[in-house]
């Protein structure tokens, strides 16, 4: 659940201060990418202050010295705005759209919205062209703001990407930023609101922008779920999952947030399918994933429904210890005495020593009323001097198994005392096909009843997942 991805202050400023906290804003869209007019149709472009905005405008985008440059597109600014107040022009597409366009050149982002808007309104056949100039602005913010985000200036960053964001809500990108923002702020709440702003926002349906709401909508699927907020840890996955019907990631973290939000039936809709494929399988549950459903199933007494989980890890992880020992109880409990001793014998193998994998075979014979292997086994049980539990702990390149000694008071078929003798045993570490990795060794010491020992014993490798031992 932790895939990772790859501001007020300053917006106070802007309100408080426009025209000195709007330089930074300004100065990235004063170079505008865009065509000095639109190829479409603007109704009222005859008009003189229309046409002179026009013409301010043109000669503003094309005039390289900065303080000209800014003098120029002021002026076509004005034309407009005279054009629409005094002139007669307030249902003019064309003065609506030189006014949003040179407000917006200007730094001045909600007059430039709103003229956008109204531009937009008045002259539909234009309005693709209308959201191409929001776009390019967007472009123009985010590329600096990203410069900013990668030498960890985050306040300057979430500046620039408000402004995106008050450019153009209805595209991911400048919302996604911020949330990025926000997370290496390490301010988790926030950053969840800009996630889900990021996925929301629909209006770009290209995929480059489905590839930001499906990230977005993954992330909040993450801080849900890390918050224990379940509903938008479900919401946030759901979206990811409809975005991206590949994404194994999603489908499993959605499987678990289901059932950590209540929705088991939901949960175990996605699972049955997920068990059709192998564990660990892009369209598969993890063998994580597959334990908590095993454990949940047996707990709910499907002890049939817990065997097929249990031994679904088994068919990729042949010596995972849990998976032997829970798919041995479910059988126990199913009252399959086959399958039972079957898989008692296998956990036997890997742990010699350990009292409870006797029991499990010696109940299996009992159920199978197998009075020779009864004896047999029961002879074993007493005669047992010590009952070894193993403590597993893998890590990336190593992993450590704790072997947790602790003396019985053991007889024979005589009833006479048997004296504990230390044991020698040699721990194998296996990775996920049973290969040995490596090996070490240690020797269980003569216990006295209750008496208890650990005894470590670590290995160093690549893909260490198991372990067995066995008598030196």
């Amino acid at each position: 659940m932790t895939r990772a991805l790859r501001g007020l202050a300053a917006l106070s400023l802007l309100i408080a201060a426009p025209l000195a906290a709007q330089g930074p804003i300004a100065d990235r869209l004063i170079n505008d990418r865009g065509k000095p007019r639109p190829d479409c149709t603007l109704p009222g472009a005859g008009h003189f202050l229309t046409s002179g905005a026009a013409t301010y405008f043109k000669s503003g985008l094309e005039n390289p010295d900065p303080s000209r440059k800014r003098g120029l597109i002021r002026q076509a600014r004005d034309n407009a705005l005279n054009a629409i107040s005094t002139g007669g022009q307030s249902g003019s597409a064309a003065a609506w759209y030189f006014y949003g366009r040179a407000s917006l050149d200007l730094g001045e982002l909600a007059a430039a919205d709103s003229a956008l808007r109204k531009a937009e309104t008045l002259a539909p056949a234009c309005a693709a062209e209308i959201r191409l100039t929001r776009r390019e602005a967007v472009i123009n913010l985010i590329g600096a703001a990203q410069t900013f985000q990668q030498a960890s200036n985050h306040d300057s960053a979430m500046v620039l990407l408000r402004a995106a964001a008050q450019v153009d809500a209805n595209r991911p990108n400048a919302w996604y930023g911020l949330a990025n923002s926000f997370t290496a702020k390490q301010l988790p709440e926030s950053a969840a609101v800009y996630f889900a702003k990021a996925m929301d926002a629909t209006a770009d349906t290209g995929s480059s922008a489905k590839n930001i709401r499906q990230a977005s909508a993954f992330q909040l699927g993450v801080f849900g779920y890390n918050a224990h907020d379940y509903p938008t840890a479900v919401k946030g996955f759901s979206m990811a999952l409809a975005l991206k019907p590949d994404d194994g990631d999603a489908r499993r973290n959605l499987v678990t947030s289901l059932r950590a939000a209540g929705m088991a039936d939901s949960a175990s809709k996605i699972e049955s399918q997920m068990l059709q494929v192998a564990a660990g399988a892009p369209d598969g549950l993890t063998t994580a994933q597959l334990a908590e459903i095993g454990v949940a199933r047996y707990n709910a007494e499907d002890f049939a429904g817990a065997a097929a989980v249990f031994t679904k890890i088994l068919e990729v992880e042949p010596n995972n210890r849990d998976a032997l020992f829970n798919t041995t109880q479910s059988y126990r409990r199913m009252a399959n005495a086959d399958k039972q001793l079957e898989y008692a014998q296998k956990l036997r193998t890997l742990e010699p020593l350990s009292y409870e994998a006797l029991q499990l075979i010696g109940q299996a014979y009992q159920a199978k009323k197998d009075q020779p292997n009864i004896l047999k086994t029961f002879e074993a049980l007493t005669a047992q001097t010590v009952d070894v539990v193993v403590a597993f702990t893998p890590g990336a390149s190593s992993a450590t198994v704790v072997l947790k000694a602790k003396g019985r008071e053991a007889r024979d078929i005589n009833d006479r005392i048997v004296r504990p003798v230390a044991i020698p045993v040699v721990v194998e570490f296996l990775d996920k096909d049973g290969t040995v990795v490596t090996t070490g060794e240690a020797t269980i010491p003569a216990l006295a009843k209750d008496a208890t020992q650990d005894l470590t014993v670590a290995g160093t490798g690549a893909g260490i997942i198991a372990w067995r031992y066995k008598r030196k």
